[in-house]
C-alpha cells in the first residue's frame, strides 16, 4: 500500500516528519487570563504535542515561535517550557537563545522581521523548521533534528503547536 511515508523518500532527499500537532485554545477576553505574562492555551498546546511526540523541551534544537511584539518571545518561550518561568529575559540577554545558544529561537528573524504576515504565520513558520531540519537553512542551526513551531491568534484565544523531526 502506498502512503505518504512510503513514497516520502522517493520525492524529496532528506524527509521530515510531522511528530505532533496540538491546538488548544484560550479566553478570547485579556481580562479572561489569570497571568498576564502566560498564555494558557500555550501552555495546554505544548505540553500536547511533547506527550504525543514523546519527547520534552529540552529535546527541541530549533523554534519558530509566534514573536508578534518584543515581548512575546519571552513569554512564548517561558510557555513552551524552554526555560523555567522569568528565565526567558535573561536567556535571550545573554544569547541562549540565539544561534549557537541552547535553543535557537527564530533564526529566520521571526514574524516581527517578515512584517508579520498574518494569515501565512502557520505556514511560514512550518517552511522555516522544514528547511532548518533538511539542512539547506539561510540561518542553518548545525546538527538541528527536532523543530518546534508556535502560533498563537488573537490574545491568546487559539494556539498551534507542531514538533517535526528530521526522518532517520
Amino acid at each position: 500500500m502506498l502512503t505518504a511515508k512510503s513514497l516520502s523518500g522517493e520525492l524529496v532527499q532528506t524527509p521530515v516528519d510531522i511528530l505532533a500537532s496540538a491546538q488548544t485554545r484560550g479566553s478570547p477576553r485579556i481580562a479572561g487570563h489569570p497571568d498576564l505574562c502566560s498564555f494558557e492555551a500555550t501552555v495546554k498546546a505544548a505540553a500536547l504535542a511533547y506527550a504525543a511526540a514523546g519527547v520534552t523541551a529540552r529535546d527541541i534544537d530549533v523554534v519558530e515561535l509566534h514573536d508578534c511584539f518584543s515581548i512575546a518571545e519571552i513569554i512564548d518561550s517561558e510557555d513552551l517550557g524552554l526555560m523555567s518561568r522569568g528565565a526567558g529575559g535573561a536567556w535571550a540577554a545573554e544569547g541562549r537563545t540565539g544561534m549557537g545558544g541552547d535553543v535557537v529561537i527564530n533564526p529566520s528573524g521571526g514574524l516581527l522581521s517578515k512584517g508579520h504576515p498574518v494569515g501565512a504565520t502557520g505556514v511560514g513558520q512550518i517552511y522555516e523548521i522544514v528547511r532548518q531540519l533538511r539542512g539547506d537553512h539561510p540561518s542553518q542551526v548545525q546538527g538541528a533534528r527536532l523543530g518546534m513551531t508556535h502560533n498563537l491568534g488573537g490574545t491568546g484565544v487559539a494556539c498551534t503547536v507542531t514538533i517535526l523531526g528530521r526522518s532517520a
